[in-house]
């Protein structure tokens, strides 16, 4: 009978447009930070082996290193990402920086000075990092002249698999933003 007593009080408290005003009002103001503990944060790596590369002789990325981080600027845009590239014929480094938009489980995000647009989302202790369009990636040099691309054309190129590493590993994005 109290248990009866009670479901009917719980039924009329949800049928209260007060309570339904709250719970609504309280589940949007939660919603970022459920997707802040979904999202990858922190720094991420894979450099190919011998193996691998021998296996995919079409890929043209020797090694994929990203860093994902919150920011606080209020255009939707909720994280940044770096990006480094090694290449199997330049032994330099090629880097890409940009912006990101939580699409759920998954960031979207955008590239500086249109160098194209990817996918970064949760995977095994890592993350998956799929371009959408091209890939434009600089060289370190700091001309602009001297870049590489990935093409979404070239299927060895589409998916990278990358798992968490220690921040220590990431040490060449510690640069003033």
């Amino acid at each position: 009978m109290v248990t009866l007593l009670k479901t009917q009080r719980c039924r009329h408290m949800l049928r209260s447009p007060d309570l339904l005003r709250m719970t609504v009002f309280t589940a949007f103001l939660l919603l970022p930070v459920a997707a802040l503990a979904q999202t990858p944060l922190g720094c991420f790596a894979r450099t190919y082996d011998a193996p691998h590369v021998a296996a995919h002789p079409g890929q043209t990325v020797s090694a994929v290193k990203v860093k994902l981080k919150p920011r606080s600027m209020d255009d939707g845009y909720n994280f940044s990402v770096e990006l480094r590239f090694g290449f199997r014929e330049d032994k330099r480094n090629f880097y890409a920086v940009g912006i990101c938009k939580d699409m759920g489980g998954s960031l979207t995000c955008s590239l500086d000075q249109d160098a194209g647009q990817l996918t970064v989302k949760p995977a095994d202790g890592g993350v998956q990092v799929s371009p959408l369009q091209d890939v434009r990636a600089d060289a370190e040099s700091g001309d602009e002249a001297e870049y590489k691309t990935l093409k979404t054309s070239n299927p060895e190129d589409r998916v990278f698999m990358l798992r968490a590493v220690e921040a220590s590993d990431c040490k060449e994005f510690d640069t003033e933003d």
